[in-house]
């Protein structure tokens, strides 16, 4: 019989969303005034659970209906998001974010919360199919460093597979651990809130979303480094590189780029633009180069732009709400979304970081009801801007420097960021 101590059973979707949510609940719930728009943003980060549970159940069920049902709903909770962060961007007096735990406590949750994940992360034998196929471009990369390490270390073809697989998990885990850093690191630099820095981690961790896909590195790679820009929204320059690299790789950060040329209008817009441009191409470039070297040029980058997902005029092959008839109406969807994407450069106005967090969120969100590969799924894209937006105090200060110099020249010293000082307000 095996031993009590390694027989570890790993627990069902539903026990650990329940889990998940009692823990956020308790942390970080104002049980003394329950109708603040924070409860409500709380109680939203978590009403993408239900989606996921249905789609899971489709899934073992192989149940059609359950499948529209599970788009549905996440469809509409992205719907709630997109309102929730076009209002945002109006909405500048905010207070600290308060919290239920101490600070200590907080750090203390999330290293177990993070440590349990990827405890279950190791022992989930096989990959999920419930989350998209990965861009052709990441494809290649993966492939490339697989085949890397399998020529130096391995020779059969079962151990090359053993190795791809936790490449994959791998990357994945540097990922997670990059968006948790850099969450972190915002709230502690700009936001000068230490308790949100602790909550932010903690919070991305706990949403059902993170730990549904926690083995799926193209939801997070990009994410990253769209964070990794925010992080260095003071560095124009810096900040377009970073959001360039994200474009260069995974394509859909793209639509983010009218709302940040709005946002460094007049202060730093060309250098952004410059920086974008040089790692948007490079990134490319080298992708394209690990295409070919893993044998994938014409599989991988080309199938990439002429995937169905993409094209709105044609039939969809993948599965997602525009299954069957219904796909017709997918283009005028599209259509609506990229004249908002244009309209972004102009309205609403974005001149601090809270609007650009609120605006780069309605985007990435956007994308979600065209898109033809389970459309409605890929929150990790934006969650962590909604974790922000969620987190943030009063954001008018927080603008990029005015001197055009410092956004090519180098980072601005310590004495030059200026202090997020809370405005007195309503507490939302």
């Amino acid at each position: 019989m095996p031993s009590v101590f390694f027989d570890i059973q790993l627990p069902s979707p539903l026990v650990w969303f329940l889990m998940a949510f009692s823990l956020a609940f308790v942390s970080f719930f104002q049980f003394v005034r329950p109708l603040t728009l924070r409860n409500w943003d709380l109680l939203a980060l978590f009403g993408f659970a239900p989606g996921f549970l249905l789609l899971e159940e489709a899934r073992r069920m192989d149940d059609i209906g359950l499948r529209y049902a599970g788009y549905g709903w996440l469809l509409l909770q992205a719907a709630w998001w997109f309102a929730r962060c076009l209002i945002d961007t109006r909405m500048d007096r905010r207070v600290r974010f308060p919290c239920n735990l101490t600070r200590p406590a907080l750090i203390a949750l999330a290293v177990c919360v993070v440590g349990g994940v990827l405890g279950m992360l190791s022992f989930r034998s096989t990959e999920s199919q419930l989350f998209g196929k990965p861009p052709g471009l990441f494809r290649g990369v993966e492939t490339t460093a697989t085949a890397v390490i399998q020529q130096a270390q391995f020779n059969t073809a079962e151990q090359g597979d053993l190795v791809k697989f936790w490449v994959m998990r791998g990357l994945s885990v540097v990922c997670h651990i990059l968006v948790m850093t850099l969450l972190a690191t915002i709230c502690r630099q700009h936001f000068q809130d230490r308790t949100a820095a602790a909550a932010a981690p903690l919070l991305y961790m706990l949403l059902p979303a993170t730990t549904f896909a926690f083995d799926q590195s193209h939801h997070v790679w990009p994410t990253a480094f769209v964070l990794a820009a925010v992080c260095s929204y003071r560095n124009a320059m810096w900040a377009g590189v970073f959001l360039g690299i994200a474009a260069g790789t995974s394509f859909f950060p793209l639509v983010l780029l009218p709302v940040w040329l709005q946002f460094y209008r007049q202060r730093g817009q060309g250098m952004f633009a410059l920086g974008f441009g040089i790692a948007a191409v490079t990134a490319a470039a080298i992708a394209v180069a690990l295409l070919s070297l893993a044998g994938q040029y014409t599989t991988g980058l080309w199938q990439t732009f002429h995937l169905a997902d993409w094209q709105p005029w044609t039939v969809p092959t993948a599965e997602s709400i525009w299954m069957g008839g219904r796909w017709i109406y997918r283009l005028p969807v599209f259509v609506v979304y990229i004249a908002f994407v244009g309209f972004l450069f102009i309205w609403p106005s974005v001149k601090n970081l809270g609007q650009l967090l609120a605006a780069s969120a309605a985007a990435l969100i956007g994308i979600q009801f065209w898109f033809a590969d389970r459309g409605g799924v890929y929150v990790l894209w934006f969650a962590p801007l909604l974790i922000l937006m969620m987190l943030r105090p009063t954001a008018a200060e927080l603008q990029p420097p005015r001197d055009v110099r410092k956004a090519f020249f180098g980072w601005p010293r310590r004495a030059e960021l200026p202090e997020a000082v809370p405005t007195p307000g309503i507490a939302v």
